[in-house]
C-alpha cells in the first residue's frame, strides 16, 4: 500500500488529489484498490455513492479506437482520457452502473 498523487495520464500539471493505492495481482488479473485521502473527484464519488467500484479497466490493444466508439454507440460518454495516448474513461453508469477504463494503442 502506498500513498500517491493521482495525475492525469500525459498531463503532469493536473492532479486528482492524493490517494492510498493497493495492487493485487494473481492469475493474470490485477486489482487496484484506491482510497481517496482528500478533496478531488474520487472523494466526491465516495461521498455521493459510498464505497463501491468506481471503474473497471481493460487493456484492449489495437482495438482501442473501435472499443471506445462502440461504447459511445451504446450510450457511453468519455469523461476523461487522451485518445491520442490510448487512454479513456467511459461513463456507463446509467446502463451498467460503472465507468470502464480502456487502454491500448491509439489509432
Amino acid at each position: 500500500i502506498k500513498t500517491v498523487d493521482l495525475a492525469l495520464p500525459g498531463v503532469s500539471i493536473v492532479s486528482h488529489g492524493a490517494a492510498r493505492i493497493a495492487y493485487l495481482k494473481q492469475y493474470g488479473v490485477a486489482i487496484k484498490l484506491i482510497e481517496p485521502q482528500g478533496p478531488g473527484p474520487l472523494q466526491d464519488f465516495v461521498e455521493r455513492y459510498g464505497n463501491r467500484a468506481h471503474h473497471i479497466g481493460f487493456e484492449v490493444g489495437q482495438d482501442f479506437p473501435k472499443a471506445v466508439a462502440r461504447l459511445e454507440g451504446l450510450g457511453g460518454m468519455v469523461i476523461l482520457g487522451r485518445r491520442e495516448l490510448g487512454y479513456a474513461l467511459v461513463d456507463l453508469t446509467k446502463t451498467l452502473g460503472v465507468v470502464l477504463e480502456l487502454s491500448g494503442t491509439a489509432g
